[in-house]
């Protein structure tokens, strides 16, 4: 397949997914194994590497990811009253929203 200029490669999108709620029954009924597998892996694996990806995806799996932190200055004198409005809007959407994400990764 050659790339035509100004033509989508894919044009009929990203194929859906007809029944996710069966897909994410059987992942989830693999769980406990790759958990054991995983737990297997921390304390046999033959690289560090792989003993280190064990371990951080179980902490991760059973405390959430570690929070990151975003260090701001913003200079709000020299902005208009409507501007202030709209980047502190901004921000707390961005926060509301990692917020979300933090907490279904603790819930799931």
């Amino acid at each position: 397949m050659t790339f035509v200029k100004g033509q989508s490669g894919n044009p009929s999108g990203r194929p859906k997914v007809k029944n996710l709620a069966e897909i994410r029954e059987l992942a989830q009924s693999y769980a406990p194994a790759a958990i054991e597998e995983l737990g297997r892996l921390m304390k046999h694996a033959k690289t560090d590497a792989a003993k280190v990806a064990a371990i951080q995806t179980i902490l991760d799996r059973g405390y959430g990811k570690a929070l990151q932190t975003i260090d701001m200055t913003m200079r709000l004198d020299e902005l208009p009253d409507h501007e202030i409005d709209n980047k502190l809007n901004e921000m707390m959407r961005s926060m509301a929203i990692q917020s979300n994400i933090h907490q279904a990764t603790l819930i799931q």
